[in-house]
């Protein structure tokens, strides 16, 4: 009785099982059944003796659009991939992703099976349904070796999918492969393009803390002071995400601390309000002005005392009292409350009635109030 029901069971749930069943001498009985199977399994007999039966090597299963050859570069079955080559079977031929035998090899990092694909003459810039092309496949996944050989062969480094315009590197350097980010970029990835949201590679890294690809990408070229559509740049992103070792590298390659994105934010604001201390204490070294507000008029200082972050509030209110002294700069209860009533675009030139300088050595002259 499970003999007989074997046989009509659909071609692609038997592949997607992976060769989990065993077959019954009754469930071989179609050729292009046995030729699927044999491929995705490296049975050399298998496959010729379907061949000879006449099974079609371009027969697509019904769960998903899998040829032959399909199954057998998934699988990494490099020597029935010749075979099936030498047999007529399409090697471009897409199945229900727009995924082709290249595009599966490269994401399970099937080296030798990439290179008889190749020679057989695949188109290695194919994109499928998303977009996305046999590198970026590799790249997802993080196969530096399978990367270098589509790059050797002719793969577009810049391809971008068509979901949100990310290329390989910025792929790379989200997940943190630093050896496929170096290959991409030895291999003439632009470090410098954009998403749809203008974003880059680099402010991937920084929101990622990932400090050693940073550094690959700052080597190759990065714009550090690069903005996104909403105006951020690397140092912002890092400061979000507090990585403090990805921010002292930014700062050491000329990255503007003082920089306010679209809403009028800086890193420093974006660490007071994150709460990311060292990296607050970073930035007031590296000349982060205390004194800028953003758009709704908000400092680094009312930031912190909004989520409550005590020590972030207190060295800032020792960065704010520095910046007043040593510039002779006004400042007011609007500094800590809300922030300056109006600045330029500059951020410096304050509008703001009866302003209060504070000695050196004196602490401000006003009650700290609690922001609105």
């Amino acid at each position: 009785m499970n003999r007989t029901l074997t046989i009509f069971l659909p071609v692609g749930i038997l592949l997607s099982l992976g060769g989990a069943l065993t077959f019954s001498p009754l469930a071989w009985a179609d050729p292009d059944t046995d030729l699927a199977r044999a491929a995705h399994a490296g049975d050399l007999s298998g496959v010729k003796r379907a061949l000879s039966e006449h099974a079609n090597p371009n027969a697509g299963d019904s769960n998903g659009g899998m040829t032959p050859l399909m199954w057998a570069a998934e699988a990494g079955r490099a020597a029935i991939i010749k075979i099936l080559g030498a047999s007529g079977a399409h090697i471009d031929t897409q199945n229900q992703q727009g995924r082709t035998a290249l595009m599966l090899a490269s994401r399970e990092g099937r080296n030798p099976v990439l290179l008889t694909l190749l020679d057989l003459g695949a188109d290695i810039n194919t994109r499928d349904n998303k977009g996305s092309t046999a590198l970026m496949g590799a790249a997802v996944k993080g196969h530096a070796e399978s990367v270098r050989i589509l790059l050797s062969h002719g793969a577009n480094p810049n391809t971008p999918n068509d979901n949100n315009g990310v290329t390989p590197l910025m792929v790379a350097t989200f997940k943190g492969y630093k050896k496929v980010a170096k290959v991409l970029v030895d291999g003439g990835a632009d470090v410098n393009a954009r998403n749809n949201f203008g974003g880059t590679a680099l402010m991937g890294a920084a929101s990622a803390d990932q400090e050693a690809i940073a550094r690959i990408l700052i080597a190759g070229g990065a714009d550090v002071n690069a903005r996104d559509s909403e105006g951020e740049t690397a140092l912002l992103y890092a400061s979000g995400a507090g990585s403090a070792s990805v921010i002292r590298l930014l700062l050491s390659a000329k990255a503007e601390v003082n920089i306010q994105d679209r809403k009028g934010e800086t890193a420093l604001m974006e660490a007071a309000w994150k709460g990311h201390s060292q990296v607050v204490q970073d930035l007031i070294g590296a000349g982060a002005d205390p004194l800028l507000a953003d758009n709704a008029g908000h400092t680094a200082v009312a930031l912190a005392m909004r989520t409550k972050h005590g020590g972030i509030e207190s060295a800032l209110r020792k960065a704010m009292k520095s910046a007043v002294v040593s510039a002779n700069r006004p400042v007011t209860t609007a500094h800590i409350g809300t922030g300056p009533e109006k600045t330029s675009s500059s951020g410096r030139a304050f509008s703001i009635e009866k302003p209060i300088t504070p000695k050196p050595g004196e602490d401000f002259p006003f009650t700290l109030p609690h922001p609105r």
